[in-house]
Formats: C-alpha cells, structure tokens, sequence
C-alpha cells in the first residue's frame, strides 16, 4: 500500500488502527434499545397477544402490527410483513415490538407479553413444497421459475457420448460477517435518519417510504460495516422498519443490534438447494451438452431469492463454452 491515498480503500486506515465507529459504537444522546417478540411455531394462527396488566407499560414503547402504516416489507415482492398480525410463517417470525431506556426493563418487559397461537400445519421439505397443500405463495409455493435453453440438447442425447450424472444438496450458510445486525432510528421532526451496518441503503429508503406511505422524510446513512457477504441486503430492510416505528411511537432515537445467537437463528442465509447435472462428454473430453436442474429453498417470503436463482442459473455452466444446454 503506497501513502498516495488514490490506492487503497478509504476505509481502510480507520479499520487496520481500530479507530472506525461501527453501529454499536455510535453514542447517541437518549438512546433507547428494542428487543423483538418472535413466533415460537413455524406456522400457526395468532389468537391472541396478553401484556399482563401488572407491569407498567407505560415505561417502556410497545409496537405490533397494527401500529404500521404499510405493514410489508417493500421488495421483489410485498409478501413478507414488518410484523405477523394474524399468522406466522417461520419460527422467529417478529411480532412484538419493544423499546425501552434500559436492557433491563426491555428484558422484564418481555417476560409480561404471552402469545396464544393455534398451530398449523407447514412444510419444512423443498422438494415436497412445489406439489403440497399446504400454501404459503401463490398456487404452487414457487417464487420464481426460469428455463434457458440454447442449442439442441435433445440431438445431443441422442449421440453416442458420455454421460456424466452429478446430484448434490447444499443446506443453510451462515454469512458469519464479523459485525452482527445493527440499525439505529432517530426521530427528527417529520424525519427519520437510519444508521446501520447494510449492504444495499437504497433498499431501506424505498421500504421505509413505502411502510411510511410517504409521510416521513427518511434519510439512510450506511455506517461502517464490519463484513456482509450478502447477509446484509434484504435483512436491514426489515430491522429497519422495526426501529423506525419504534422511534415515531416513542420520540426517542431507538438501536436495535441483534447478539449473535439471534442473529445467526434468525436472520437470512445461503439458500439450500438440490441441483442435478447431466453432462454429455465426447472422447476428447469435451462437455458437448448440459442438462441442469436447480432448486433452491427460499423459505417462508420471496425476499431476494429471485435474484439468487438467477445467479444460480446463469452461472451453471461455469467457465465453459458448451453449445447445448437446458438450465431449469
């Protein structure tokens, strides 16, 4: 690394001598911290929601469902909600929002709230998912199909050449990024500043308009980001939408950093996914033909998967010319 500022990354002194301010490293004047209520079923009704009558509720800020505007998550698709109103799709599903002064009065808080649910049957199997019942997204639990095909792949399976079969399954990734989940709201007049450890700050603008219906001027400040790798680009979005309404309900600036139990249970990872590859060699060992079929896990809402998929798809093949492919 030279001295000539032009050939390294700007961040890049900050981090090496430890003084870059991360999220949780930001003081900020009355900050309040938040803590999430998740669904403890991966797929039931919410009968109702209890707030025992003993604890003073008027020391803390609570937030549900009713309390949003728009209560989606402004994405590919509008299907995912800030908080579950009246049925959860995945063990920790938020539904309860809290904030409050301290750690400790949020944590005695969240011993006062008790949910009653009326679990549902659900589908843990993606190779079951497409042909069930049981109905999470549209008529068939498909986010997204593509099929490319180029060539004439069925005159190459008609050739006498080699056929190399591979079946193989990956399961969940944890993005293992070095900073946890971290987003900061501030209320400031009819503005609301989020700060946050992101990949995509743009992401959270569009949802926090579209969750606001244009009401709240919002302005997103990416903050010093200690590793993503594609752990942090749909999930701020969400978290962002939590301290948000949290700050409007309680005027105070509100931070939400998730500990690293409940981030690597709860936030996104790595799709699983089943793929099967047919490839048809000639003798000289080259691939004349591709057959692949891919399925990924999206899970419980669309999210970014299409774009995944995408990915997927387009990068099958590899480094490779092959003439006849049919990617599905």
């Amino acid at each position: 690394m030279t001295s000539d500022p032009k050939n390294y990354r700007i961040d890049a002194q900050e981090k090496i001598n430890g003084s870059a301010q991360y999220t949780d490293d930001l003081r900020i004047p009355d900050l309040w911290h938040a803590l999430t209520i998740r669904s403890t079923y991966p797929r039931a009704d919410i009968l109702d929601i209890h707030f025992n009558p003993e604890f003073n509720w008027d020391a803390v800020v609570v937030a549900t469902a009713a309390d949003i505007p728009n209560n989606y998550v402004s994405m590919l698709e509008d299907d995912m909600p800030f908080l579950a109103e009246k049925r959860v799709n995945y063990i920790g599903e938020p539904i309860v929002l809290i904030a409050a002064p301290d750690k400790a009065l949020l944590d005695k808080a969240a011993e006062n709230i008790e949910i009653d649910y009326k679990p549902l049957p659900y589908v843990d199997d993606m190779m079951a998912s497409e042909g069930s019942d049981i109905l999470l997204y549209g008529t068939n639990n498909v986010f997204k199909e593509i099929h490319i095909e180029n060539g004439d792949l069925n005159r190459v399976k008609r050739e006498k050449l080699n056929k190399i079969e591979i079946e193989a399954r990956t399961g969940f990734q944890e993005h293992v990024y070095l900073e946890p989940q971290a987003i900061i709201a501030i209320p400031v007049d009819d503005r609301i500043e989020i700060h946050g450890s992101m990949q995509c700050p743009y992401y959270i603008k569009r949802a926090l308009d579209v969750m606001f219906d244009g009401k709240k001027h919002i302005t997103v400040i990416h903050e010093t980001t200690g590793g993503a790798f594609g752990g942090k680009e749909d999930y701020p979005s969400l978290l962002a939408g939590h301290v948000a309404i949290l700050a409007v309900k309680s005027g105070h600036p509100v931070s939400l950093v998730l500990d690293r139990t409940e981030d690597v249970q709860f936030s996104t990872k790595r799709h699983p996914s089943y793929q099967r590859l047919v490839a048809y060699v000639n003798d000289a060992g080259v691939i004349m033909g591709l057959e692949v079929d891919i399925l990924l896990d999206g899970g419980a809402y669309c999210t970014l998967s299409p774009v995944v998929l995408a990915r997927a798809a387009l990068t099958s093949t590899n480094s490779y010319y092959i003439p006849n492919v049919r990617i599905d």
